[in-house]
């Protein structure tokens, strides 16, 4: 819930307290859902750091699982091409490669779409909408909230909405 209501600080130290869970659920939905967290959480972390020390480790604690995620997608796992997207853009936020970003995100959503996969829409609508806000892009923060919004309406996440309207 951290992650879908934006709270990346107490998301990061939920992250920590957890440690890897990975070694408890190998191989599982829940497993692949944690790594794509991991590694967002991780970046996110890394972009609001404010010493160059933490950035590093944020940066490789998500870049670590980035790489698991691309290992099972060239095993032919397709679940998690969209969250590779997402986890691209941020990195390209993070090293500040502003058109990387956005055709990480652009991809991401259209992947979600095309998957039916309307929480992981939603969340990379909301995560564009906040990068192009950042940039002081209104017009493209505006549309990708609101997608965000429908997303998470379509998919019944109630008190998204409100917090978002």
């Amino acid at each position: 819930l951290m992650v879908v209501f934006k709270e990346w600080e107490r998301a990061s130290e939920l992250l920590i307290e957890a440690g890897n869970l990975r070694l408890e659920i190998p191989g599982h939905f829940v497993g692949v859902r944690f790594t794509a967290l991991d590694a967002l959480i991780s970046l996110k972390a890394a972009q609001t750091s404010s010493s160059f020390l933490g950035r590093m480790l944020w940066k490789r604690r998500g870049l670590k699982s980035m790489k698991l995620l691309r290992s099972w997608i060239k095993k032919g796992n397709g679940n998690v091409v969209h969250l590779h997207y997402i986890l691209s853009a941020e990195l390209a936020v993070l090293e500040g490669k502003e058109k990387r970003a956005e055709d990480n995100f652009r991809s991401a959503v259209k992947i979600a779409c095309r998957s039916g996969l309307l929480q992981d829409r939603a969340l990379a609508h909301g995560l564009a909408a906040a990068y192009h806000t950042k940039q002081g892009d209104n017009y493209w923060a505006g549309y990708h909230n609101e997608c965000s919004q429908e997303a998470y309406a379509a998919w019944g996440a109630k008190s998204q909405v409100q917090e978002g309207a």
